[in-house]
């Protein structure tokens, strides 16, 4: 399964985000100078999920609106 692919799926947006939410825990005493609590980082991670989420939906309509006019001008 390509990479790409695999971000469109609502297991690869949920494992992405938890991927990111990770890396901000990690990278968090640099930028902050503190250690993000657990309840942080769930919030962080929940965000982004719902983020991604929303992105892949809109770009999954968008492609399904191109297939549709694409097989409506096919018609004519």
């Amino acid at each position: 399964m390509a990479i790409r692919t695999l971000l469109f799926t609502p297991i690869g947006t949920f494992v992405l985000a938890v991927l990111l939410g990770a890396l901000l825990w990690v990278v968090a005493p640099v930028f902050i100078g503190r250690l993000l609590s657990l309840w942080e980082t769930f919030v962080v991670t929940a965000a982004i999920v719902v983020l991604l989420e929303w992105w892949r939906r809109r770009r999954l309509g968008r492609e399904r609106e191109q297939i549709e006019s694409l097989r409506d001008s096919a018609l004519w």
